[in-house]
């Protein structure tokens, strides 16, 4: 068709319909063979597990020949152009200095780009995918793209650590495509591969401890004495889940442990772990107690008689609740003390305060308990759906649960007046401007999806 146009004649309308059906994309790259000086190169192209399409590449344009970059996938259209960034590209500028065709190219050097499509994300591995750019004058040309599959949080990190630091573009990716394909997230949480059982059964088992396991956390031989010298702790199931290449290298200790101080541990092993609060949401699944406190895998309990006194204040709060702890940091300074409302944000109130402030403060109702110390029904934790899967750290991930589960009818407790350390987070080893830009990226996740309806509640 395309040949029999450059030959043949009829009536203009019938020559335009015959051209856009014969400019329909056959699988070829027809930018690279355009008399124009545009083209156009792919980085990446990445099906981010649960969210959408990543791609990443650059575009040369120095005559604005371009109008629009659509992606188009199974049948779908979507406009890349209007939502990407435009990225620094001083190795694209080199190669094609020397071209007189593309004389002017270095005027702004924003040849680079970033784009994310959350509409390609269920279309299917298979489904053919290119770009579709159309050019001044009513052509088209097509790039095939060959996306791979990888996990978001991956995709994410691979992103952010391509990113200048100081680059003021860097800033508009992480609030613009990072952002928006945390907002997209979705998907199954994690899957428990196997349950492994070790010393007697719990004299209590009407509750279980879920500690999630994180590779660089505490000492797992400190972290059950700590709780074999508390006879509360040593009365209940305790559940150690994680990843199940981690949950694997500790089995054998588990086991000694277990059997060496008489304690009741089960190990939770699975895949699709993340972050600690995946593996707490593998350990509830796999916890047979009707009651589970989720525990972060550093909380250490500041004096004796904790644990009672949270199943006290659940039992006096009833079943539709969570109940959280006073959480310190090592200096008896304050890290967590109750989420509330403020004035244009959710905050954790008094952070950095000493102990002493809240002396005298009385068991009270919060916006939102902390999912580092919290005591609530395995019934409730699955109404929730357990913690989302749009954050890449485990602080607003906590927030995002408990205000699901307050969506949900139940209720945040802080009982002031019991307190736990959390000491040795675990290591990390993301320089700081990608661990910022990954804080940053969850909190507009965050004000995206819970804005309206704090705004709601505030009125």
């Amino acid at each position: 068709m395309r040949e029999g146009l450059s030959r043949g004649s009829a009536p203009a309308p019938t020559l335009r319909r015959l051209a856009e059906v014969a400019e329909r994309f056959d699988g070829r790259d027809t930018v690279s063979t355009l008399d124009r000086p545009v083209r156009i190169g792919i980085d990446f192209a990445v099906l981010a597990g649960g969210s959408g399409l990543v791609v990443a590449g650059w575009l040369v344009d120095p005559r604005r020949q371009v109008e629009s970059v659509t992606l188009r996938r199974a049948g779908r259209g979507t406009r890349l152009d209007g939502g990407w960034t435009r990225l620094g590209r001083p190795d694209v500028t080199a190669a094609f200095a020397a071209d007189p065709a593309y004389a002017g190219i270095g005027r702004d050097g924003l040849h680079g780009f970033m784009a994310f499509a959350a509409e390609a994300g269920d279309a299917g591995g298979a489904a053919p995918t290119y770009l579709e750019l159309g050019l001044v004058g009513g052509q088209r040309a097509f790039h095939p793209l060959l996306p791979t599959e990888a996990p978001l949080r991956g995709t994410v990190e691979r992103i952010l650590g391509l990113l200048d630091p100081r680059a003021a573009a860097s800033a508009a990716v992480v609030e613009g495509q990072v952002a928006d394909a945390l907002a997209a997230a979705a998907g199954p949480g994690p899957r428990i591969l196997r349950l492994v059982e070790h010393g007697p059964a719990p004299a209590d088992p009407a509750l279980a401890l879920v500690i999630g396991l994180e590779r660089g956390g505490p000492d797992l031989t400190a972290r059950l004495a700590t709780l074999a010298i508390d006879p509360e702790a040593r009365r209940v199931r305790i559940v150690l889940a994680g990843a199940a290449d981690l949950v694997d290298e500790i089995a054998g200790e588990a086991g000694r442990l277990a059997r060496f101080y008489g304690l009741s541990v089960t190990l939770v092993a699975a895949e699709g772990v993340e972050d600690a609060c995946d593996a707490i949401e593998a350990g509830v699944a796999g916890s047979p107690a009707g009651l589970v406190l989720l525990l972060a895998g550093s909380a250490q309990p500041r004096a004796p008689g904790w644990l009672g006194r949270l199943r006290a204040a659940h039992a006096e709060a009833g079943p539709e609740s969570v109940v959280s702890p006073t959480l310190l940091f090592e200096d008896d300074s304050i890290r967590w003390a109750g989420t509330w409302l403020g004035t244009d944000r959710v905050a954790d109130r008094l952070v950095g305060y000493p102990a002493e402030a809240i002396a005298g403060f009385r068991t009270m109702d919060v916006l939102a308990g902390t999912a580092e110390c919290g005591l609530l029904t395995r019934a409730a934790f699955a109404r929730s759906g357990g913690f989302g899967r749009g954050y890449l750290t485990t602080a607003e991930k906590s927030t995002d649960l408990c205000l699901r589960l307050r969506e949900g009818g139940i209720r945040s407790v802080w009982v002031p007046d019991v307190a736990l350390y959390l000491t040795d987070e675990p290591r990390r080893d993301a320089p700081p401007f990608v661990a910022e830009a990954a804080r940053r990226a969850d909190r507009l996740n965050f004000e995206r999806r819970w804005a309206p309806t704090l705004a709601a509640g505030r009125s």
